[in-house]
């Protein structure tokens, strides 16, 4: 588990809980801490617990990385969404829900990727939120996490006795769902779907 303040690997989907679980901290090498900052202007933090699945690495999503980019500049420019009008919109708020043109708008984008995302139910300059989906739809897809021997299970209860090491994407680890139930048992509550990319401030 590692304590990811405002963490380098986004934009990434984050597959946990909408609260810190500071007592947990040890139990699972692939699931974090995060206190991530949203709201665009507003600079809203949130915390959360739970793994996260950056989407540089799935090449999938490579056609988004370039428009989260654009979404994370502290000044408005035009250029930057010269490949992306459908974001011009949603850049540089101030703390205010998403309104249902905005999340349109940011579905549109999704639908960029090769891969079908759930539907979006509510967001904040960087952060959103997909209430209806199941973590199952990213089963396969690599996580984040802290360096693991290769013959440990991402479910070992004893994950946390073990020598890791640093933080990354390791092809061989990915989201499963043995995984999942895992992080349910761990927190007490079914994990939720969301969305994080660098918040513009």
């Amino acid at each position: 588990m590692a304590d990811l303040h405002y963490p380098e690997h986004l934009p990434a989907i984050l597959i946990g809980v909408d609260r810190a679980l500071e007592a947990k901290a040890d139990e699972l090498p692939w699931a974090h801490s995060i206190h991530h900052q949203h709201g665009g202007y507003a600079c809203l933090q949130a915390q959360f617990y739970g793994a996260l699945l950056p989407l540089l690495a799935l090449p999938a999503c490579s056609p988004l990385i370039a428009g989260f980019e654009a979404l994370a500049l502290d000044s408005p420019s035009k250029s930057a969404f010269a490949q992306f009008p459908e974001l011009e919109s949603v850049h540089l708020t101030a703390g205010q829900q998403y309104d249902p043109a905005a999340i349109r708008a940011l579905q549109r984008f999704l639908s960029r990727a090769e891969f079908a995302f759930p539907v979006i139910t509510a967001g904040t300059e960087a952060l959103l939120e997909f209430a209806t989906a199941l973590p199952t739809q990213f089963q396969g897809w690599p996580l984040l996490m802290l360096e693991m021997p290769a013959a440990c299970a991402l479910d070992d209860v004893d994950a946390t006795h073990l020598a890791i090491g640093p933080i990354g994407t390791y092809s061989e680890r990915v989201l499963s769902q043995a995984a999942i139930d895992r992080l349910q048992e761990v927190t007490g509550v079914a994990p939720k779907v969301y969305l994080l990319w660098d918040n513009s401030d």
